[in-house]
C-alpha cells in the first residue's frame, strides 16, 4: 500500500515502466488524481496496481468546482471507464451537502448515473461531507461560513477528560449555511444504490459459478474498423445494439480516449471544426446514452470490446 496521497505523474515514466519491464509481481495500491490519461491508467496496470483511491466525489463539474477539486465531471468518468477496462479496482463516492449546490446539480447526476451502471460502482452509495481538519471547509471560513463547529461526539468516549478534543480531533460535527434540503439527494441515491446492487449480484452470480439466467455485469462496448463502429449495450435487461458508418464512426471513436471540444472531434472525423453535423451528431449519442456531455466536451462512455489493449 503506496503511502503517497497523490501518486507523482513522473512515476508513469520511471517507475511503473521499470516495474513492468522487470517482469515483477507487485499487487499495489495508490492513492491518484481522477485526470489520470488512459496510458497512464494503461501503465498502473501493467505495474501491478490494482487499486485506487481517486478523489472523485461528485460527477457535477459545477459541485467539483465548489469542491476546488481541480477536475471536471468528465475526467472522472474517463478515469472510472479505462480503470474499469484495465482491471483496476476503484474507491470512491459520490458526497453531496457542499455550499452553492444547486438542484439541477443532483438532477443532471442522476440522469447520467444511469448511463454508467457498466463502470466500477462507488463504494457506498452517496455520504454528505464531512468537516475534516485542514479541508477548504475548516480553513475558510469566509468563503464557506460553517456553524456550531466541534469536536465530532465519538472523541469523548476514546480521549481522556484531560486531553482536549477541539484540538486533536480530525473530524467536527457542523452546521453550513446555503445548503440543499436532503429530498434534493434522494433521486440520486437510489440510482447509485441501484447501482451498488447490480454489480453485488452480478459479482455474486459469479462467486458461485455464472449459470443460464444468473446476473451478468452491465456493459457497454464497441468495435471499431474501417470506418464501421459497433457499439453492445448490455446495461439493461434488454440488449441493444448500434452501427455507425463514416464520419458518425470517426466522431464517436474521437471522444473514446478522453473529453474532446465539437471542433476537436469533427477535426478527427474529416469534417470540417464549424461543421453543424458533428455538434447534431454528438448530441444523438448523448440522446441515446452513448456519450455524455460536459459543458462543451463530449466523451464516448463505451469500452473497447476488446481487452487490454
Amino acid at each position: 500500500y503506496a503511502v503517497d496521497n497523490i501518486v507523482d505523474r513522473r512515476y508513469s515514466e520511471s517507475l511503473f515502466p521499470e516495474i513492468e519491464s522487470k517482469g515483477l509481481d507487485y499487487k499495489l495500491f495508490y492513492e491518484v488524481k481522477s485526470n489520470l490519461t488512459r496510458e497512464e491508467v494503461r501503465r498502473l496496470a501493467a505495474a501491478g496496481v490494482v487499486e485506487i483511491q481517486p478523489g472523485i466525489e461528485s460527477l457535477s463539474s459545477h459541485v467539483l468546482q465548489l469542491m476546488r477539486k481541480g477536475v471536471t465531471a468528465a475526467q472522472n468518468v474517463n478515469l472510472l471507464r479505462w480503470a474499469t477496462y484495465y482491471g483496476i479496482w476503484v474507491g470512491w463516492n459520490i458526497l453531496w451537502g457542499f455550499p452553492g449546490e444547486r438542484e439541477q446539480d443532483y438532477v443532471d447526476q442522476a440522469a447520467l448515473v444511469r448511463h454508467l451502471t457498466h463502470l466500477m460502482p462507488p463504494s457506498m452509495p452517496g455520504v454528505r461531507i464531512v468537516l475534516e481538519r485542514f479541508s477548504p471547509l475548516f480553513t475558510d471560513r469566509t468563503s464557506f461560513p460553517a456553524e456550531h463547529v466541534r469536536a465530532e461526539a465519538s472523541y469523548a468516549y476514546v480521549y481522556p477528560k484531560g486531553v482536549d478534543v477541539e484540538k486533536v480531533a480530525y473530524i467536527f460535527d457542523y452546521a453550513l449555511e446555503d445548503t440543499l434540503p436532503d429530498r434534493v439527494y434522494e433521486e440520486l441515491g437510489a440510482r447509485l444504490r441501484a447501482w451498488v446492487d447490480a454489480w453485488g449480484r452480478a459479482s455474486s452470480a459469479h462467486d458461485h459459478g455464472a449459470e443460464l439466467g444468473r446476473p451478468r455485469r452491465p456493459t457497454l462496448t464497441f468495435a471499431y474498423s474501417d470506418d464501421l463502429l459497433q457499439i453492445a449495450d448490455g446495461r439493461t435487461e434488454e440488449p441493444r445494439s448500434f452501427a455507425y458508418e463514416g464520419a458518425e464512426a470517426r466522431l464517436y471513436k474521437a471522444a473514446v480516449d478522453r473529453p474532446v471540444r465539437v471542433a476537436t472531434a469533427a477535426q478527427r472525423a474529416g469534417l470540417a471544426p464549424a461543421d453543424p453535423s458533428a455538434r447534431q451528431l454528438l448530441e444523438r449519442f448523448c440522446e441515446e446514452g452513448l456519450m455524455m456531455r460536459d459543458g462543451e466536451k463530449y466523451l464516448a462512455l463505451a469500452l473497447p470490446a476488446t481487452p487490454g489493449r
